[in-house]
């Protein structure tokens, strides 16, 4: 495994590409990343939040989007991507074509950089999900598909013309099956049992009064406590996306596509441990970078927005993981978070 060739708390303001490009390789735990969806639309900031001036373009064209370059780089190191993209052109048209173009070249670093025990986790809608499935399933292998979370976000647009859609999706996968992270005993990845649960099978109780069952396996018994909860699985109900629950406001910067913090932390938790390397190549307005930070992992993040790094630290003070204002600056000032507008050098 090689050493980052960045130090911890680093946003890269550059195209995201480039940065991954010059990272080493097999040099990241994580990443969780969040990028365009091919929505179509353009998304701006609200003009009196702390985001202001943010903005994106989620539109795509096979002319004018798609460097010659990268149609090389994956037909040489991936042609199973390149049919994927072929076939999208095909049914969809060109504007995915350019768009899977984009997230091609970008995920193939991706994997590049994770570590032998990486995880990757993509969000995206169904806008996209069909095809960006397909370019993992080529880049990383169809073995190595941990599975799709179901992020029922309580928002959704109800129409009287088709179902409406309440849902995004975290695609996962690892880089390897048998040494990827997972913790699913976090108290992040499990829900209270409910009480007719409870009554039905924890029905015995310790020396200190805790509901448990037993079970036997392999001749080996086993004792389940009912106040570890339940495994939540991959259906995600209980996080309200920014929209759709106003004590979440208290979190919002504005930011045009925004999650909550509660998201990112239980992908954070369930797949690192403290202090490894949490990359997020689309990091917006940082949700995953404070989510590290929050649960004692390092970070590097990317982002082409002018204003991403005062963001950073902006919400770290407020989150109250940069001190006093003093310290604040002391800590600006002297290194502790990082600000570089070229990618890393390879070594």
């Amino acid at each position: 495994m090689a050493e980052p060739n960045w130090a911890n708390r680093t946003l890269f303001h550059h195209d995201n590409l480039a940065v991954l490009r010059g990272m080493n390789s097999e040099s990241v735990h994580l990443i969780a990343t969040d990028p365009p969806f091919n929505k179509g639309r353009d998304f701006h900031a609200t003009p009196d939040s702390l985001a202001a001036g943010a903005k994106f373009q989620d539109r795509w064209s096979w002319k004018n989007d798609v460097e010659g370059e990268w149609i090389d780089q994956i037909r040489d190191d991936c042609p199973a991507v390149w049919e994927v993209i072929d076939a999208a052109r095909a049914t969809w048209g060109d504007d995915m074509g350019a768009f899977l173009c984009f997230m091609g070249v970008r995920l193939l670093e991706m994997h590049r950089v994770l570590r032998k025990d990486g995880t990757l986790y993509l969000h995206c809608d169904s806008t996209a999900n069909h095809y960006l499935k397909a370019l993992l399933d080529a880049i990383f292998g169809i073995k190595q598909f941990l599975g799709e979370i179901v992020w029922n976000k309580q928002n959704g647009v109800k129409s009287r013309r088709r179902w409406g859609n309440e849902n995004d999706m975290l695609l996962v996968y690892c880089v390897r099956m048998s040494k990827h992270t997972f913790n699913p005993d976090e108290p992040m990845c499990r829900r209270p049992f409910a009480e007719t649960s409870l009554s039905m099978h924890f029905n015995a109780r310790d020396e200190h009064g805790r509901r448990y069952r037993e079970r036997v396996i392999r001749g080996k018994k086993y004792r389940y406590y009912a106040d570890h909860g339940r495994f939540i699985g991959n259906l995600w109900g209980d996080i309200p996306s920014m929209l759709a629950n106003t004590p979440l406001r208290s979190e919002s910067t504005g930011y045009p596509t925004q999650k909550p913090l509660a998201l990112l932390e239980r992908v954070v938790v369930a797949s690192s441990n403290e202090n490894d390397i949490v990359l997020d190549p689309f990091c917006g307005c940082a949700t995953t970078l404070i989510a590290a930070e929050r649960l004692k992992r390092q970070w590097v993040g990317v982002d082409i927005w002018n204003h991403a790094h005062q963001i950073v630290i902006d919400r770290l003070q407020n989150e109250g993981l940069l001190g006093p204002e003093g310290e604040r600056e002391w800590l600006i000032n002297f290194g502790q978070i990082h600000y570089q507008n070229t990618p890393p050098l390879p070594h």
